[in-house]
């Protein structure tokens, strides 16, 4: 299943903000230039419009599980912590302290990235999508944000 699909549920369930790229099938060319430069710049105007503090970026892997990354957490271990005690137990859950996945680590905003297997996105999508949607409301209570906020959200899905 195209992530694209779980990201908008999250955001529908969660009332957060949400950036959905275009869908890319396996074989295509990763480093297509001009949409990559394209889909980077109306993010960043994003962020900078709805004033976006922490980015929550969801893939899929070929592996099963989800794998956790983060970059540029200024409460890390309270954000690693809010997100094990979130999909654990019941989700097969890895936190990798690897380098970040993307050029968005360059970038002062800080990025949660989620990736997830194969039954995770299909068999286990409701209680993924109900998980993640918890977990940005978990966040936004971190980042001292609520859904009252004329901003909606300011974790980005």
């Amino acid at each position: 299943m195209y992530t694209g699909m779980i990201v908008e549920e999250v955001a529908l369930l969660s009332k957060s903000h949400a950036l959905i790229q275009k869908e890319r099938k396996a074989d295509a060319n990763p480093l297509d230039e001009a949409a990559m430069i394209e889909f980077n710049a109306g993010r960043t105007l994003f962020i900078n419009d709805f004033g976006i503090k922490l980015e929550i970026a969801i893939m899929g892997m070929v592996e099963p599980g989800i794998e956790m990354r983060a970059s540029h957490i200024e409460n890390h271990f309270e954000i690693v912590e809010l997100v094990k005690k979130t999909f654990q137990p019941g989700l097969d859950l890895r936190i990798n302290t690897e380098q970040p996945l993307s050029e968005s680590a360059q970038q002062s905003l800080q990025t949660v990235w989620l990736s997830l297997g194969p039954d995770e996105r299909e068999f286990k999508k409701d209680q993924v999508v109900s998980k993640i949607a918890n977990l940005v409301g978990s966040l936004n209570a971190l980042l001292g944000l609520s859904e009252s906020d004329e901003r909606v959200s300011g974790v980005l899905d």
